[in-house]
């Protein structure tokens, strides 16, 4: 296949869960526990500085807005980027549909990658190595992933593929694509990833996408059991 069609590279796309600072920690510090979200960074209210995200759960749940309080600060998180934090809820009253007020304890940016429009000879050989996929859930107009990937020594070739001929069905479907050299050391990390599928909703009149992965029952096998599974976004 054509590297110069998506040439990410692992060490580009791992996303390190060493969750960045936002606050001094205060002298009585809270016993309340921290939660864990990938969430969509919304930017600050012009009105009184308070922070916004959306949070989109994998379950298919409605989306809910969390509110930081004005003043933290999150310095390499820009308007529309999506970031894993780290927080307490504070709100003791909390209903359903409502926006829940959150401290930050931390944070760590996701990389967003823009998906890959080839031919079908390119998307040829996507399930030969596959993946230990969690969770892979739409979040607005984007594709959220959690996922095992086994290890390597080099260079790993991956990407979310459309066939760039095939974009006039009512569904149409994107592959992904993942591929190590040899040797392949029996190990395993998770990934964190965001794909942006507006730019497809805006070039077809498509009203879902099929979203194909090849996924192992346990990567650390020679020969594990290699199963398709999909997931489809309806259009936003």
């Amino acid at each position: 296949m054509k590297r110069h069609i998506f040439n990410m590279i692992l060490a580009a796309m791992l996303t390190t869960m060493s969750l960045q600072s936002c606050q001094q920690e205060p002298d009585n510090p809270t016993t309340d526990p921290v939660s864990y979200d990938i969430v969509r960074y919304d930017g600050v209210s012009a009105i009184d500085g308070t922070l916004s995200f959306s949070l989109f759960p994998s379950d298919g749940a409605e989306c809910t807005t969390l509110l930081a309080s004005a003043g933290q600060k999150l310095p390499s998180l820009q308007p529309g980027q999506f970031a894993m934090i780290g927080y307490r809820c504070i709100d003791s009253n909390y209903t359903d549909g409502n926006p829940v007020r959150i401290e930050i304890a931390g944070y760590s940016r996701i990389t967003t990658f823009a998906v890959k429009k080839t031919q079908p000879s390119g998307i040829a050989g996507w399930d030969a190595d596959p993946i230990g996929l969690t969770a892979a859930w739409e979040a607005g107009t984007a594709l959220l992933l959690r996922a095992e990937l086994p290890a390597t020594e080099g260079k790993r070739t991956m990407g979310l593929l459309f066939d760039e001929t095939d974009l006039d069905g009512e569904i149409i479907d994107a592959y992904f694509y993942h591929r190590r050299p040899l040797p392949r050391p029996a190990a395993t990390s998770t990934f964190y990833a965001v794909y942006d599928l507006q730019p497809v909703w805006k070039q077809t009149g498509a009203e879902a996408i099929r979203v194909h992965f090849a996924v192992a029952d346990n990567l650390m096998s020679p020969n594990p059991n290699v199963k398709e599974k999909c997931i489809t976004i309806p259009r936003p």
